[in-house]
This record gives C-alpha cells, structure tokens and sequence, in this order.
C-alpha cells in the first residue's frame, strides 16, 4: 500500500467546499485562518485562491447580497406603504358609506332615496374591493346587490333597488 505525500493529499481536498466557504464568509474568515482549519500551508491556499479568483468572487457574492437585502427591504417598505394606503382608503370609503346611509334615511323624496341607495351599493362595492384577500369577516356589506357600471349608466340600477326593497332590504 503506498503512503499518502502531500500532493496526493491536497488532491483530496473538497476545494469547492473551501471556496464556497470563503467566498461567502465573514470578513473575519481569511484564507490565513482557512489554511489553519484544513492544515494547509497558507502559500498553497493562496495560490489556489489566486486561481480560483476568490477574492474577487468574494466582492461579487457581496455586492449581490447587498443588492438582494435591498430589494427586499425596498419591496417590504412598498408592501407597509401600500397596506397603510388600503387603510386609508377603506376609512374614506367607510365614511362615505356611513353618510350615504344617513342621507338615504333622511331623504324625503323616494326618487332621492334610490339614488343615495345605489351610490351606498357602488361605494360598498368599491369598499370590499380592496380587500386583496377577500373582505374581513367584520366588514359590513351595505347591500347583496352589487351594481355593474354599465347598469349605473343606463339606469337599471333601479331594478336592483326595487328587488331589494321587495324581500325588505335596508
């Protein structure tokens, strides 16, 4: 059996592994203390290393990290920004429901309640239509009818309004 030299020993070694872990390592992490951890000779560690262009892989990997964290925070920061935006705009929208109700029960005249009744449902519509996951179990809907637009501008909306007054909607 012959005995292993140093050459066929340094043949053995998983480099990739070696590479992996100082190409991504901490800046504590030197080819130095790498050549410690696996018995090696700094200059052969340095050489490969030379080779291998690990230091400037080293750069690479860490510029892209930092873009990666900054991406991440960027899309983080734009999905707060875009859930405060759905609050306020649910609150607006909660408010005009709110006086939409108090002007249909104050209007005197029953042409004046449809159109307050039908403008309650579309903003109720627009409402539960920014709930990206779907409504909350407390959101409160105005109404079972829903309204399309091309029945708001021709007029059939009073279809819905009479139907609903029909099995004693609000």
């Amino acid at each position: 059996m012959s005995e292993e030299t140093p050459q066929t020993a340094i043949a053995k070694v998983d480099w990739q592994r070696i590479e992996h872990e100082y190409v991504t390592g901490s800046d504590e992490l030197t080819l130095e203390a790498l050549a410690q951890r696996y018995g090696f000779v700094e200059k052969t560690l340095r050489n490969r290393a030379s080779e291998g262009q690990w230091l400037s892989k080293r750069g690479n990997f860490r510029e892209n990290a930092g873009k990666i964290a900054l991406q991440k925070s960027a899309l983080e920061r734009a999905q707060e920004i875009a859930q405060e935006e759905t609050e306020l705009q649910v609150a607006w929208t909660e408010t005009l429901y709110e006086m939409l109700q108090r002007a249909r029960d104050a209007a005197k005249s029953h042409e004046a309640k449809d159109y307050i009744t039908a403008a309650a449902i579309c903003a109720d519509k627009r409402r539960l239509s920014l709930y990206p996951e779907g409504a909350p179990a407390d959101a409160r809907a105005y109404s079972k009818v829903t309204i399309t637009r091309e029945e708001w501008l021709t007029g059939e909306w009073r279809q819905h309004i009479n139907d609903e007054a029909a099995v004693g909607g609000s």
